[in-house]
């Protein structure tokens, strides 16, 4: 792996996200054991804490130390702001509702009526997830990024090359020029022909990736912009991501990465086109509609 030097994320990456529960997922691979048994406890929870950090250490089996190390981890003051964000959080309207669809794995058990509720459910909490991370001056950075690109490249594999298929799609019926590398060789070939005014998406839920990792860095010191498109804060690809959009979801189960995570990328994936054609509205929609034109004719 080539060597990526990992930092902080800013603090306006914290103080944008209103929903503690949502920082606690964005953060959650940067816990030690300890931490991860605190911040488990804090996404199970359906409601607010009313109990002493002393009682709180004790039920979850950890420190008052390891407490307040995870408040300071997500930005917080300490054990006393946690609590007031919890409460605040756990009085929103849509809370009970959000609730409903947290904890929903495929058992071995699970029927196949049971199926389209979960997955349904499994999709929805994904969603949620995204639409608490997303920030949309990122958003609005990325559009304004691939509007002016003089190329652009797209690095996934597996299940995020599929992503990056459809950005693909859709970024030339818009008449841009893109292409799509999911071939380790063949992305670091690419990111070694960046430049300053091309622009590299890297799309990875874990952002652990080491392909894709290795072929933003290359993208990243030959000037290109790097947006990325990962689940987590604190990560290699976070790290060297000039705009970050994130999907936001903590996954547990053996089914997550090949799907609410996917549909929460996509769902990014159509905001950054449908963005794109809101910047021009006359421009783009007219080059669909010749696109359309002429793909009549690939129809029975």
């Amino acid at each position: 792996m080539i060597g990526v030097t990992l930092r902080m994320p800013n603090n306006t990456d914290q103080e944008y996200i209103s929903s503690i529960r949502t920082l606690i997922q964005l953060h959650f691979n940067e816990f030690n054991g300890g931490e991860r048994r605190v911040a488990e406890y804090l996404l199970g929870i359906s409601g607010d804490i009313n109990q002493s950090i002393t009682s709180l250490a004790m039920d979850i089996g950890a420190s008052e130390a390891t407490i307040i190390r995870l408040c300071k981890k997500l930005g917080l003051s300490g054990f006393s702001e946690l609590k007031l964000r919890l409460a605040k959080e756990s009085g929103a309207s849509d809370h009970a509702m959000h609730r409903e669809f947290i904890d929903v794995p495929i058992q071995s058990d699970d029927t196949i009526e049971s199926l389209p509720g979960k997955i349904i459910a499994g999709a929805i909490t994904g969603l949620r997830d995204m639409g608490n991370a997303l920030r949309t001056d990122m958003l609005q950075a990325a559009i304004k990024a691939l509007i002016d690109a003089r190329r652009i490249v797209l690095f996934g594999v597996a299940n995020s090359a599929v992503v990056c298929r459809d950005l693909q799609c859709k970024l030339l019926r818009l008449g841009f020029s893109c292409e799509t590398y999911d071939d380790s060789h063949q992305q670091l070939s690419a990111a070694y022909s960046l430049k300053k005014g091309d622009v590299a998406v890297a799309v990875s839920h874990s952002g652990l990736t080491i392909d894709t990792i290795d072929a933003a860095q290359i993208a990243r010191q030959h000037e290109a912009t790097v947006i990325c498109i990962s689940n987590c804060l604190d990560t290699p690809l976070i790290s060297i991501s000039d705009i970050k959009l994130l999907t936001g979801g903590h996954e547990v189960t053996f089914n997550s990465e090949t799907m609410a995570s996917r549909i929460s990328q996509l769902a990014i994936i159509d905001m950054l086109y449908i963005g794109i054609i809101l910047t021009d509205y006359d421009k783009y929609t007219g080059q669909l509609a010749a696109i359309n034109r002429a793909l009549k004719e690939k129809a029975y």
